[in-house]
């Protein structure tokens, strides 16, 4: 079995540290949160994008507190995928 790997970069310099999820393989599935802004000391504000299978999906202002549970976050994503209508969707 494997696992997807996780890496931090600086790219877009100023300190900006972006964070990137990639599964396995040369076109593997990857989630890319960037973008990072603090609000106020209890809100962060940052863009996510989402790439699989040559669809790319983006949100540019997702917000987090210092309240949220991350993990919930990330446990209802997996929970509530369902696929995409069309060619390829069926696969899991």
């Amino acid at each position: 079995m494997s696992y997807p790997s996780a890496g931090e970069s600086d790219r877009g310099g100023c300190g900006q540290v972006e964070l990137v999820v990639r599964g396995p393989g040369a076109l593997a599935t990857s989630v890319r949160l960037f973008d990072w802004s603090r609000a106020d000391e209890y809100e962060t504000v940052f863009a996510v994008e989402a790439v699989a299978d040559g669809v790319r999906a983006r949100l540019e202002n997702a917000t987090v507190t210092v309240w949220d549970d991350m993990s919930e976050f990330f446990d209802g994503l997996a929970r509530d995928f369902r696929g995409w209508q069309g060619s390829g969707s069926a696969r899991r």
